[in-house]
């Protein structure tokens, strides 16, 4: 089994981008056998869409990660929606607006979070508001992908929030759940 973690770069108003902090140290749990696979975007929309295009569908898990300054908990994104905002990337780049004319509003993940129904780590929530930056339109270009649906985004409140040790202890809890209710 195959896993992709991906990570943003710094961008304006975040210069350590804690989503890079957790890729960078993360090593998978022991106790899940898999091959894991790192990669480092940077925050650009035209960068995203070339390496997209480039990649093969490999991997049985994709999780992309991201900060959400304004967050009080990490939130794992059910959905991305077919818009993207006014926020230009690290290029000056943007375009409001659909991001594909031929898709519905909304994508969906096909992965299953029930575990995060009652007693689980307090600090992950489910969200189905991915923003409309760059981490929505990675989110819904690589569910568009088609038989690529084993993806989700993985929104980090700031290092102010959630410490960089507890953000290592929580994706390696949150990518154990995930195999449990997912692939067994």
């Amino acid at each position: 089994m195959k896993v992709l973690l991906t990570a943003f770069g710094a961008f304006p108003g975040v210069p350590i981008n804690p989503s890079q902090v957790l890729l960078e140290g993360f090593a998978k749990p022991d106790a899940l056998n898999f091959q894991l696979h790192k990669v480092l975007l940077p925050v650009d929309y035209s960068y995203c869409v070339q390496w997209l295009s480039t990649l093969t569908e490999e991997y049985d898990l994709v999780i992309h990660m991201g900060v959400a300054n304004n967050a009080s908990q990490n939130q794992v994104e059910l959905q991305a929606k077919n818009y993207r905002g006014l926020t230009p990337d690290t290029k000056g780049f943007f375009c409001e607006g659909k991001i594909s004319l031929e898709k519905p509003e909304v994508l969906m993940t096909d992965l299953s979070f029930d575990f995060l129904e009652g007693e689980s780590y307090k600090q992950i929530v489910k969200s189905r508001d991915a923003g409309d930056y760059l981490c929505n339109f990675l989110y819904f270009k690589s569910l568009e992908k088609g038989s690529f649906r084993r993806v989700l985004f993985y929104h980090l409140a700031p290092d102010s929030i959630i410490s960089a040790d507890l953000q290592q202890k929580l994706l390696a809890w949150l990518l154990e759940q995930i195999f449990i209710e997912n692939y067994r």
